[in-house]
């Protein structure tokens, strides 16, 4: 087996168990039995970057995209790019942003500042 097929196997076989979590917990949420609280937003009251990320997937399930924009504007826009950067990494090109990569570590860098950014502006703002 070829070094690229090694790696997209791995690659494959981690997308896939990341799935089937996601499926189950979404399927827990959906039906009022399991909810996963943010431990920051307990402890001092303020919103961290991922809050409402599991009302913006229930909302996306739904297909209702103006709630979802409105649980969490950034994922919104960001979980596609990462879903992007996976299926390319699978499918195309498995050596595609690796932790050695410079494109990786300039993405890396800009998705830090974006949330941080995020973090601030909607805990000012209250959104």
């Amino acid at each position: 087996m070829s070094e690229k097929n090694r790696i997209r196997r791995s690659l494959l076989k981690r997308y896939c168990i990341a799935l089937v979590i996601l499926v189950i917990y979404y399927i827990l949420k959906s039906n009022e039995l399991m909810s996963i609280p943010c431990p920051f937003h307990y402890v001092t009251g303020l919103k961290c970057p991922g809050c409402g990320m599991t009302r913006m997937c229930l909302h996306l399930a739904k297909g209702e995209f103006r709630a979802a924009f409105a649980s969490n504007a950034v994922m919104f826009f960001l979980a596609p790019l990462f879903v992007l950067a996976a299926a390319t990494k699978l499918i195309l090109v498995p050596e595609f942003l690796t932790p050695e990569c410079k494109a990786y570590r300039i993405a890396e860098t800009a998705i830090l500042v974006i949330l941080l950014v995020f973090w601030v502006v909607r805990n000012i703002y209250g959104f």
